[in-house]
């Protein structure tokens, strides 16, 4: 396991596709943007467990929030830090 220390929109590089960016820390929450191919599958552990365990309920595929490719949250993510908020 690879541990980094990371500050608020500073980023970490998996392989050439995927970005892992610290959005945001309050208290003992982080929240991260992650920005990765629309063919990476980015779930969060703990859903996914009940996805499993309700996967013959599920009706529809697990997608991408947005339908994007997952720049608009960069785009956000940049205009937060250059303290406007045009894009919320």
């Amino acid at each position: 396991m690879l541990v980094v220390t990371r500050k608020p929109f500073e980023s970490i590089l998996i392989g050439d596709g995927i970005e892992v960016i610290v959005v945001a820390v309050h208290g003992r929450q982080v929240r991260l943007g992650i920005v990765a191919p629309k063919s990476v599958a980015v779930r969060r552990k703990e859903v996914l467990g009940k996805v499993k365990w309700h996967g013959a309920r599920r009706t529809r595929p697990l997608t991408r929030a947005g339908g994007g490719d997952g720049r608009e949250g960069v785009a956000r993510c940049e205009a937060t830090r250059r303290g406007r908020n045009d894009h919320a």
